[in-house]
């Protein structure tokens, strides 16, 4: 199964062959063995240790090691159709232990990080996954979100913006061929936010939250 990964990765730039063939390693480890810690996964000290200097590397970085996956999930997506389905969704990731981690702020009892997705499927009747083509990492300080970015910095917004900035960033990569249908639950049933989709050439299926007067009609959608 690992040449399955290895081969979504065969485009990997990092500016250095080493790194790509150290990443390509790892892909294949991880695949192997999803489900494990990273040093059991790794299964030595010495290839652990490989890991470790390779994520703390300024060269690898989210955008680059994401970026072959991203292309080859738009292939498939114009393979399979000229529409796709973009289903948006938000996890939070925690990060148990009894220390404080530097930089990750707490939900409740647990500190971790909001990964904010976009995963591209094809709109037929039996489900088909094409690939994650859109992935924004956010912690939140005083109630204010700060979405991460590669040039060591970060982007200050409201929660409520994260749906808004993803479709602009997915539309942007999309192939000109491709209609994109963007699914969301309630916390994107925002005015502001559908003019933002239709701005971007999109449509849209969210979940209603809050109860909506129809055109012409007195009756609400509810």
């Amino acid at each position: 199964m690992a040449n399955d990964l290895t081969n979504e990765m065969y485009a990997l730039k990092l500016g250095d062959a080493r790194l790509v063939k150290r990443a390509l390693s790892i892909v294949a480890d991880i695949q192997d063995n999803p489900g494990r810690s990273f040093p059991k996964m790794l299964g030595s000290p010495r290839k652990a240790e490989a890991f470790y200097r390779f994520i703390n590397s300024s060269a690898v970085t989210p955008s680059a090691l994401l970026k072959p996956h991203h292309a080859q999930s738009w292939r498939r997506a114009a393979d399979k159709s000229s529409c796709t389905l973009i289903l948006h969704d938000t996890s939070f990731v925690s990060m148990p232990g009894e220390v404080t981690r530097r930089g990750l702020p707490r939900d409740g009892e647990k500190q971790g990080f909001y990964m904010h997705t976009a995963l591209a499927v094809a709109e037929v009747e039996a489900p088909v996954v094409h690939g994650v083509v859109g992935v924004d990492v956010y912690t939140i300080w005083d109630r204010m979100w700060y979405r991460e970015t590669d040039v060591n910095r970060e982007e200050l917004c409201i929660g409520s913006q994260r749906w808004g900035m993803l479709v602009k960033d997915v539309a942007a990569a999309a192939p000109p061929s491709q209609r994109l249908i963007h699914v969301m639950d309630r916390e994107a049933d925002d005015y502001a936010l559908w003019t933002e989709i239709l701005e971007t050439g999109g449509d849209f299926v969210i979940r209603v939250q809050h109860d909506r007067r129809l055109a012409g009609a007195v009756e609400r959608l509810s």
